[in-house]
C-alpha cells in the first residue's frame, strides 16, 4: 500500500479470511463487495466504492490503473509475480476513463522486472552475488562458506579472551555491518517502480561493490577496523525526492543496539551513503555525529533563517552547516558513467593530450541544455541559477550583443554529446538536489563552469581534488557578465584547463573500463577524515555561531 494515495480493494463476500484470495476478480463480480479509501499513516475509513472506483488504484507517481484479473494478460498471467493493470486517465470532473490506446499490462512485484514479470531483478544483489550464490529478490542464498552482503564474507572474529586491543593507526580498514534483511534490503520503493536501475541513485551500491572485492581496504574483523559502513539501501525506502530519514534513524539504532563499535566513538568512525536528490538534509541534528557520504553538498549556516539558503523547505539537519558539514561528510560523483557515452571519455582525453590540450573544434563558447522551470521564480530548483541565465540570455538576444556562439537550450536537444564536445565551456549546475552537469562536462572535454552557490562539489571540501586548475566557479550574482567573463578566457589558460582535466576527469566516473577512478578518490576522501578522527579536527559549530554573534555586534 502507498501511503497518502486514493486506493481501492475488495471482500469475498461470506467467506473465511482464509478463503480471501489476491488474485483480482472481475469488477462486476456479484460475490465481491467493493471498498474506496485513502491511505494515510493515520487511521483509515473505509467506504464502499462507486462503479467507477472498483479495482481502480493509484501508482506512486499517480498514475491511475485498473487492476484486472490475471489471465487478462495472457498465458502467464504475470507469472505469478506481478497484477494485471490497464491504464486510466482521470478527466475534468475527477472521474477515469481508459486509456485511448495501451492493452493490459503486468505490473510487476518489488524485485520482479520484464513484460511478464518472469525477470528477477539481479542487480538488486550486490555484484550479483559474485558468482558464489542464487539472487532472490535482493537477497543472496550463498554456497558454503561464503555468507553476508554480496556472498562477500567467509568468517567470523572474535577477539581472543584476555588480549588488549591495540587500536589500528596504521592504514585504512573498513568493516561493513551485514545487516539483517527487517533492518536494510534492496527492494524497489513501490510495486510497479523500476527506478533502482537508476546509475545515479545507486552509486552506493557501487562504492559497495568494489569496496567488497578490495581486500587492502575492507576487513572481515571489526576489531581490526578503524572505520565503519552501515549500508542502509535508503533510496529503496525513501526513492529520489524523500528524506531517508526513518530508514537511516532504523539502521543507526540497530547498529548502535547490537554492536559495541558505534557507541564507543558516538557514530564518529561510522559513514553511511545517502544517494537521494538532497542527501540528508532533513535528517535530523540528533545523529549528526555520523559522517555521510552524498551526492549533494549544499552548505548554510541556517542560524540566518529564511534569508540562510535558497532550498525548500529549509534544511533541518544541523543549524551551522544545513545539509552538508564540510569538516567530516564527504561528497562524492554520481554513478553517471553508462549516461551520454561517458565510455568515450579515454578517447577524448588522449587526443587533448596528444594536442597539447589545444581543440580548435570548439566552436561554441558555452552550452546548457536541459529543465528551466520559469515558473518556479522562487528560485528554489537549481538555487534560480538555470531561470536567472535563461531570463538574462534571452535579453542579450534582443539587444545588440553577440550571442551566436552561446547555447542555452530548455528542455531537450538532439545531438546532446556531440554539442558537449563542440563547446569550450559547458554550464554546472544543480537541479533540485544534486546535478549530474559536472560530469557530463568533464567526460566530453568541455570546462565545467559551476554555479552552485553554497554547495560543495565532489571531493572538494577534503582538499581531493584542486578544482582552480581544472574547473571556473561563478557565482549567481556573475551572471549578468558571464559572456564576456568567459570570452576574456585566453586559448592558452584554456588549454591548461584541459590538460588539468585530463588529469583529473577519472575522479567523476566510476567505472574502470572508463578510466574511472571514483573509487580511489572516495578511499582517499575517506582516509583524510580518518586522520581527522585521530586528530579530533572536528572543529566546534558553537564557536561559529559565536564568532557569527560578534560580527553582528560589530566586532
Amino acid at each position: 500500500m502507498t501511503l497518502h494515495h486514493r486506493q481501492s480493494c475488495y471482500e469475498w463476500v461470506g467467506k473465511p479470511a482464509s478463503e480471501q484470495w489476491s488474485n483480482a476478480p472481475n469488477e462486476t463480480d456479484p460475490a465481491v463487495q467493493h471498498f474506496a479509501f485513502h491511505a494515510h499513516q493515520s487511521l483509515t475509513t473505509f467506504k464502499p466504492a462507486t462503479e467507477q472506483q472498483r479495482m481502480l488504484g493509484f501508482g506512486f507517481y499517480g498514475q491511475a490503473f485498473k487492476e484486472l484479473p490475471l489471465d487478462a494478460c495472457g498465458i502467464t498471467q504475470c507469472h505469478l509475480r506481478g497484477y494485471c493493470v490497464k491504464m486510466y486517465k482521470e478527466n475534468k470532473d475527477g472521474t477515469h476513463s481508459p486509456q485511448d490506446h495501451g492493452a493490459p499490462h503486468c505490473m510487476c512485484m518489488k524485485g520482479y522486472q520484464g513484460h511478464t514479470c518472469g525477470e528477477p531483478m539481479l542487480g538488486l544483489c550486490p555484484g550479483e552475488c559474485q558468482g558464489r550464490g542464487t539472487c532472490n529478490r535482493g537477497f543472496c542464498h550463498c554456497k558454503p562458506p561464503y555468507w553476508g552482503l554480496g556472498c562477500g564474507r567467509e568468517r567470523a572474529w572474535a577477539p581472543v579472551p584476555g588480549a588488549s586491543l591495540i587500536p589500528n593507526r596504521i592504514k585504512l580498514r573498513i568493516y561493513v555491518y551485514d545487516l539483517p534483511a527487517n533492518v536494510a534490503f534492496p527492494l524497489s520503493f513501490n510495486d510497479g517502480i523500476h527506478d533502482m536501475g537508476v546509475d545515479t541513485y545507486e552509486t552506493d551500491k557501487r562504492f559497495l561493490e568494489r569496496l567488497l572485492r578490495d581486500p587492502e581496504v575492507r576487513t572481515e574483523n571489526p576489531e581490526e577496523a578503524n572505520l565503519f559502513y552501515m549500508h542502509p539501501f535508503s533510496y529503496s525506502y525513501s526513492s529520489n525526492t524523500n528524506p531517508p530519514t526513518n530508514q537511516i534513524m532504523h539502521v543507526v539504532n540497530y547498529v548502535a543496539q547490537n554492536y559495541p563499535y558505534y557507541n564507543r566513538s558516538g557514530g564518529r568512525d561510522h559513514f553511511l551513503w545517502a544517494t537521494g536528490d538532497r542527501g540528508v538534509c532533513y535528517v535530523p541534528q540528533n545523529i549528526s555525529k555520523v559522517m555521510y557520504v552524498t551526492l549533494f553538498g549544499l552548505h548554510a549556516f541556517m542560524y540566518d533563517g529564511d534569508n540562510a539558503t535558497f532550498l525548500r523547505p529549509l534544511p533541518t539537519r544541523h543549524a551551522a552547516h544545513g545539509c552538508f558539514d564540510p569538516r567530516k561528510d564527504i561528497m562524492a560523483p554520481p554513478w553517471y558513467d553508462n549516461k551520454l557515452g561517458l565510455s568515450n571519455a579515454p578517447a577524448v582525453y588522449e587526443e587533448l593530450v596528444a594536442n597539447n590540450g589545444s581543440d580548435p573544434g570548439r566552436d561554441i563558447l558555452f552550452f546548457f541544455a536541459g529543465t528551466v522551470r520559469l515558473h518556479d521564480t522562487a528560485g528554489i530548483y537549481s538555487g534560480g541559477v538555470r531561470q536567472a541565465l535563461a531570463i538574462h540570455l534571452s535579453a542579450l538576444k534582443n539587444s545588440s550583443a553577440n550571442t551566436s556562439d552561446v547555447l542555452f537550450s530548455d528542455g531537450h536537444v538532439a545531438n546532446y554529446e556531440t554539442l558537449h564536445k563542440r563547446s569550450k565551456f559547458c554550464i554546472a549546475p544543480h537541479g533540485g538536489g544534486f546535478g549530474t552537469r559536472l560530469t557530463e562536462a568533464m567526460a566530453t572535454g568541455c570546462v565545467p563552469v559551476i554555479i552552485q552557490d553554497q554547495v560543495y562539489q565532489p571531493y572538494e571540501a577534503d582538499g581531493v581534488l584542486p578544482y582552480d586548475e581544472f574547473s571556473l566557479r561563478l557565482g549567481k550574482a556573475d551572471i549578468p557578465l558571464i559572456v564576456p567573463m568567459l570570452r576574456a578566457v585566453s586559448e592558452e589558460r584554456l588549454r591548461r584547463l584541459r590538460l588539468n582535466m585530463a588529469k583529473y576527469y577519472g575522479a567523476f566516473l566510476w567505472n574502470e573500463s572508463n578510466g574511472g577512478k571514483a573509487y580511489e578518490y572516495m578511499i582517499a576522501a575517506l582516509e583524510q577524515r580518518l586522520h581527522r578522527i585521530w586528530g579530533r579536527l572536528w572543529g566546534d559549530s558553537r564557536r561559529h555561531r559565536n564568532a557569527r554573534a560578534l560580527r553582528g555586534l560589530g566586532h
